[in-house]
């Protein structure tokens, strides 16, 4: 590690996620653990054996099938075409939910393992497990997702419309990435703000119940890391809250993305 440049050893992390978690990128909370100096790299260090042998991704996926939240009207054809949408852009919208329904359970164990070894919970299992394991990560989803609005520049209609799909982080809103993307058709988006928003505030149990079922996994399933002693140094104190605020937020709005994606999916024709 010390032979590599500045930025190299993030650049490989985010590599290795999207290997593992079987998504064309990155998501948003890698990005913001990686602005901290050295965060990103010692907390992937601490968890990431849990990650490649597949135990957090089976966890986490394993307790996002547990909700079953109510179904959604199928869209018709003729509306998503007078919504301007093409095959191609139904595609996208696909693509991204699928994407979501993937990763935002996985961030859930991701930050249950950092906030663990934050505390100074050791590994549960003893044995080490190398870069190279058995396990194979779902095939990486194919497709494009659509680009995400700039909610916070938009005017008007569009911010309005965002709005209705937003939460709030440090006092201000927050509008996660799979309505981000949806903003793209104001049409599709104020449909699922009417039918689906109402929807997911009454999955409160639900969500609940995906934290609770998270947070009595994540110890079970901490590895100590294959390559032995301290290789990053530990969080400073100012990192250690800005992760407490980040983490707080993506467990607030990572189980409402997990049926969101789901209801998107269902209602969305079938090819």
């Amino acid at each position: 590690m010390a032979d590599e440049q500045p930025g190299s050893e993030i650049e490989a992390i985010y590599r290795e996620v999207q290997r593992l978690y079987g998504v064309p990128y990155v998501s948003a909370i890698h990005e913001s653990l990686a602005t901290q100096p050295g965060f990103l790299e010692w907390a992937w260090h601490e968890v990431a054996p849990a990650f490649r042998t597949g135990e957090a991704q089976e966890a986490a996926w394993a307790a996002a099938d547990h909700i079953q939240p109510p179904r959604l009207d199928p869209i018709p054809w003729q509306a998503l075409q007078v919504w301007g949408l093409s095959a191609d852009d139904v595609a996208a919208v696909r693509v991204a939910a699928q994407t979501f329904q993937r990763v935002a359970p996985v961030n859930m164990m991701l930050s249950a393992l950092i906030a663990l070894r934050l505390k100074g919970v050791a590994p549960s299992r003893n044995e080490a497990v190398s870069t190279s394991t058995i396990w194979e990560p779902p095939s990486s989803l194919q497709g494009t997702p659509p680009s995400m609005v700039d909610y916070e520049r938009a005017e008007g209609t569009t911010r309005d419309l965002a709005m209705l799909f937003a939460t709030e982080r440090d006092g201000e809103p927050f509008v996660p990435g799979l309505y981000r993307m949806l903003l793209n058709w104001p049409g599709l988006a104020a449909h699922f703000g009417a039918v689906m928003v109402p929807r997911m505030r009454g999955q409160a149990e639900a969500y609940d119940a995906l934290r609770r079922c998270i947070d009595e996994a994540a110890p079970t399933i901490l590895r100590p890391a294959f390559d032995e002693g301290p290789a990053f140094a530990a969080p400073s104190p100012t990192a250690r809250a800005y992760f407490a605020r980040i983490s707080g937020t993506y467990r607030q709005t990572s189980p409402e993305l997990v049926v969101a994606s789901r209801l998107v999916l269902e209602a969305l024709p079938a090819s």
